[in-house]
């Protein structure tokens, strides 16, 4: 929208004054809602000052109102509220004349026009159409789901073999090539599979060991003997990781045990050579009441 000159809007509130002055002052005789404006602050004996003092807005957003410069005015939204609280703090009905203000200054055509763009629509068969694919495709989800829970329990599971604490096997796998007996490999009966292809393990060996010392606090109460049962993990530099409690009979002796379990060292795990961390480790400690 193009702006009009701003002699040409003094002259006009120049002349809406002198029509005042006269008696004059239906909205309809003016040019704009700003000269509306201004011509009843003159006609209230008011200046810039006094409104901006009523309504907390600058004089130079007054001064832009009464003159419809759009460039001095700020955003579009502040604009309109400060004609409502303009108008409002004259006495005057603000309704009419922010909707002439929103005219002068172009504000109602591009409120018009974002009003009416269309909205997307969507027909009842599109709407039918889609929820139809996703339930089909919920339901083939569902069952590509159930078939793979019933692949994996079908599956027979490795079985692991505990070791103790100084590195030797508990129990032997019935058809092994190679198992470890006191750090060292130790080739078993030939089975029908190349050597060269089973890796060669040495199972985490226990070099330095801490005995957590029975804690004062915990004798009253407690039983002639109690135990703590901890797991933990070896790791590939033979320190301990995810140390945890596994079996209690008393509470109050859990952090010695875990206090002591991290300070143990070990060589750690190898596979052909190369460390590996060592998981599903346990120890249990006895706690034996002091005589």
């Amino acid at each position: 929208m193009s702006m009009k000159d701003s002699s040409a809007e003094i002259y006009e509130i120049n002349d809406a004054r002198m029509r005042l002055r006269d008696g004059e002052i239906e909205p309809g005789v003016f040019s704009g809602a700003g000269a509306y404006l201004a011509a009843m602050r003159d006609s209230q004996g008011l200046t810039l000052q006094d409104v901006s003092g009523r309504t907390h807005i600058k004089t130079e957003y007054l001064e832009a109102i009464e003159l419809n410069d759009l460039e001095m005015m700020p955003s579009r939204p502040f604009a309109i509220g400060f004609v409502k609280v303009y108008a409002e703090a004259l006495g005057l009905e603000a309704a009419p004349i922010v909707s002439r203000f929103k005219e002068d200054a172009g504000f109602s055509a591009s409120l018009q026009a974002e009003e009416t763009l269309p909205e997307p629509q969507a027909s009842p068969a599109a709407g039918v159409a889609e929820r139809s694919d996703m339930s089909l495709a919920a339901v083939v989800g569902v069952l590509i789901f159930i078939l793979w829970c019933a692949f994996q329990i079908t599956q027979p599971r490795a079985v692991k073999t505990p070791y103790r604490l100084d590195g030797l096997p508990t129990a032997i796998a019935a058809d092994p090539a190679v198992s470890v007996l006191d750090g060292a490999a130790v080739e078993l009966p030939a089975t029908g599979i190349d050597s060269a292809e089973i890796p060669v393990m040495i199972e985490a060996k226990l070099i330095n060991n801490v005995v957590p010392v029975y804690p004062v606090r915990c004798e009253a109460g407690a039983a002639p003997q109690e135990t703590v049962e901890v797991g933990f993990t070896v790791t590939a530099e033979g320190g301990i990781a995810s140390e945890r409690v596994i079996n209690s009979s008393n509470s109050c002796f859990d952090r010695p045990s875990l206090n002591a379990v991290r300070r143990w060292r070990f060589e750690p795990r190898t596979v052909d050579g190369v460390a590996r961390p060592a998981f599903e480790q346990r120890v249990t400690f006895p706690f034996k009441r002091p005589l």
